[in-house]
């Protein structure tokens, strides 16, 4: 489980925003420009630069070095990154699939309800639009890219490694605080971004 623990990382650590549709460079700084409220620094020289979005204690920085680019998307407002709690809940709901249907019953519950929650507020608050539909069809991907990472030679079981310790984990939370983390996460408006993750 390993490999299902490093892609579920992976994944958010390449993911800046709560952009589905990969969109132009040009059309992200676009928006993040007319953003109301936002503050916007540039600095460094020759084909070294950079520019800087932050609003909320969200930021994006483009860097550029010569002809390549690069983004990153980081959230520090101390209410964690939406886009990185949204895929762990995903992997995790996707998971208990392979679990007998009796176990499990809360967690997969508030599982649901997190991830519902999750998408409404990157729907409302990402800075390119993008849909419901959207983000559960790139759920459904990651979903099946994480299934297909692990070797199965007969009928699936409840995971375990750290896919299964990660489900204990929020298992043993407990109903209350799972909730709690949910309507934490969720409690400031803010761009939704995939970092920090874990």
């Amino acid at each position: 489980m390993r490999t299902v623990f490093a892609l579920l990382v992976a994944a958010c650590l390449v993911v800046p925003s709560g952009v589905v549709a990969e969109p132009s460079d040009d059309a992200l700084a676009q928006a993040l420009s007319a953003q109301p409220g936002v503050a916007i620094t540039e600095g460094g020289e020759g084909e070294t630069a950079h520019t800087e979005w932050r609003k909320d204690g969200v930021f994006f920085r483009r860097e550029r070095h010569g002809s390549k680019e690069q983004w990153i998307g980081d959230d520090e407002s101390g209410h964690g990154a939406v886009i990185c709690s949204w895929m762990i809940f995903v992997t995790l709901r996707a998971a208990l699939n392979d679990c007998p249907a009796d176990r499990f019953v809360d967690l997969r519950a508030d599982l649901d309800q997190g991830v519902t929650a999750m998408e409404a507020f990157i729907v409302a608050n990402s800075v390119l639009p993008t849909t419901v539909a959207e983000l559960r069809a790139k759920a459904a991907a990651e979903a099946a890219r994480t299934r297909n990472a692990v070797p199965s030679s007969g009928p699936r079981a409840c995971p375990t490694g750290d896919v299964g310790n990660m489900i204990a984990a929020f298992e043993d939370m407990g109903r209350p605080a799972r909730r709690e983390m949910v309507d934490k996460l969720l409690s400031v408006p803010r761009w939704p971004v995939s970092n920090p993750c874990l």
